[in-house]
């Protein structure tokens, strides 16, 4: 601060006696520094030591402290895994056009993993081609295809995930077996709602709704909807199931 600027502040303090907050990060005994020091309401210094010179002039000091800088997580190219699970002949290939359209804008790195299974009834030939042929017409990144696993195999897979994507051809109901088991694991589920939905089920709360995304969730936003998933899943087991008939 240069001496005149010095020397209008002085006169402006002494002048309008006016009642003031004063933050000290150092101290320095300068007139100015005496001046508003001694005059202020109350003192805030960012250390003990200056905490103790500053008590000299005004009994109103305490210690505080300066604030951390603010650091910008950067992500450093860690693929974001999602994993895929579910019946192959209900896959719904356009909400996975949805989906593409939102991945291909962010900046993060993804990798799209896909397992399935099969009811009874349907082949496993057709089954194959028909998820094949609607995630190739409307996923336009790499995608891997893990095709029928074990269940050991397909545990090892949702704890490496950092989303489950599950797009029936209906939207997500209480029915949807592959849906609750992903959220009682804990996981960010990424799917689709409409009125017909669980009202537990709520975007941005409970899971994600393809429809109501114009972004893909951070890496906080994706823990956070996992740890309530797994909350809110807990009264879908068996044994509620089967009280359900007491």
């Amino acid at each position: 601060m240069s001496s005149v600027d010095q020397n209008r502040a002085l006169k402006k303090l002494e002048g309008d006696k006016l009642t003031h907050l004063v933050f000290l990060h150092e101290f320095e005994n300068t007139p100015l520094e005496t001046m508003v020091t001694a005059t202020a309401k109350r003192v805030v210094a960012v250390d003990r030591l200056v905490a103790e010179k500053a008590k000299l002039l005004n009994n109103e000091v305490i210690c505080g402290f300066a604030p951390g800088i603010s650091f910008i997580f950067q992500d450093k190219g860690t693929p974001i895994r999602l994993l895929s699970l579910g019946m192959a002949h209900k896959v719904n290939g356009t909400k996975f056009g949805q989906l593409s359209r939102i991945v291909e804008i962010d900046a993060r790195h993804f990798e799209l993993r896909i397992s399935t299974a099969v009811h009874e009834g349907f082949t496993v030939g057709a089954s194959f081609s028909h998820v094949s042929d609607q995630i190739n017409k409307n996923w336009n990144l790499p995608f891997t295809f893990l095709g029928f696993i074990s269940d050991s195999l397909l545990n090892e897979e949702l704890e490496m995930a950092d989303a489950v994507v599950i797009f029936p051809m209906s939207a997500a109901r209480e029915s949807n077996s592959s849906i609750l088991g992903a959220l009682r694991f804990g996981k960010a589920v990424i799917t689709w709602l409409d009125a017909d939905s669980p009202r537990w089920m709520k975007h941005h709360e409970t899971l994600f709704d393809v429809n109501a995304m114009s972004a893909f969730p951070s890496n906080t936003e994706l823990l956070q909807i996992g740890k309530n998933a797994a909350e809110v899943s807990k009264q879908f087991d068996y044994v509620a199931l089967r009280n359900l008939f007491l």
